[in-house]
């Protein structure tokens, strides 16, 4: 949507001059990218407040997109309104889950706000300016309340000061960049003691360093989960394909989702 964090971050990756196309969810970034109708998508993936966003990670398993790069962007939340309107009149507010548990301890000040989970920042922002009903906020980003007309009632409401979302960028096909230094796999262990602990040794036997691990449930398999790792590492290197090796060999099922410069 127009005024959103991820357009915002496609804008800083991709330049001013790229095609540019908004989506609503997530999953729709996913099957445009799938079936070929975009080169590329951007998503976010973690914030540094909030940490993973769990419905993302979840659709590389649905589909297959690999990851090309990711860009770092620092979010400010703010709190908006139609003209005329103040905090005390507020009774409901609209924003995304992730807007509302980065701001959670301002919106702790007003107990009597209804908070409204809704598909993104920016279509809170629009929603709130097609209402036009006083009673009704959003929060999204100061871009926002520009391109939607709102006032702004309260700015960098968000909880953490160095709030940032990390994006990345999806497509279909493999594309390692020469100069690549980031390394994220999906993998599926057997459920049987001392799988992960074997497979986390390799990472020190071949002296790479892991940034990232994340686990999500495997659906209809209770208790079990995939591992997404993300660690250091140029997969041109010869010596690194023995690592990329052992890891597959020691899962029941491995991917290399992508190999790209870090932000």
């Amino acid at each position: 949507t127009v005024g959103a964090y991820g357009e915002e971050a496609a804008i800083a990756y991709f330049g001013t001059n790229a095609h540019i196309r908004c989506l609503g969810e997530f999953s729709d970034v996913f099957q445009e990218v799938s079936c070929g109708k975009a080169k590329y998508g951007i998503v976010p993936i973690e914030n540094s407040s909030t940490g993973a966003i769990g419905s993302v990670y979840d659709l590389f398993g649905e589909y297959d997109c690999k990851i090309a790069g990711e860009y770092v962007l620092k979010i400010n939340h703010s709190l908006m309104a139609c003209e005329g309107a103040d905090i005390d009149g507020i009774t409901d507010v609209y924003s995304h889950t992730q807007g509302f548990e980065q701001c959670a301890e301002f919106l702790k000040k007003y107990p009597h706000l209804n908070l409204i989970p809704y598909h993104n920042t920016a279509v809170s922002a629009k929603y709130v300016s097609e209402c036009g009903d006083k009673t009704k906020a959003a929060i999204a980003s100061k871009r926002a309340a520009q391109i939607y007309n709102l006032k702004i009632l309260a700015e960098n409401i968000n909880s953490n000061y160095n709030n940032y979302t990390r994006f990345v960028v999806i497509s279909k096909s493999d594309c390692t960049h020469e100069k690549a230094d980031k390394v994220s796999v999906m993998l599926r262990l057997a459920h049987k003691k001392g799988q992960l602990g074997m497979l986390m040794r390799h990472f020190d036997e071949y002296g790479v360093n892991l940034l990232k691990i994340e686990s999500r449930p495997i659906p209809d398999r209770s208790w079990e989960y995939s591992f997404f790792i993300d660690f250091e590492a140029n997969l041109n290197n010869p010596k690194m394909k023995g690592l990329t090796d052992k890891l597959r060999s020691d899962s029941e099922a491995f991917c290399v989702l992508g190999n790209y410069k870090s932000a």
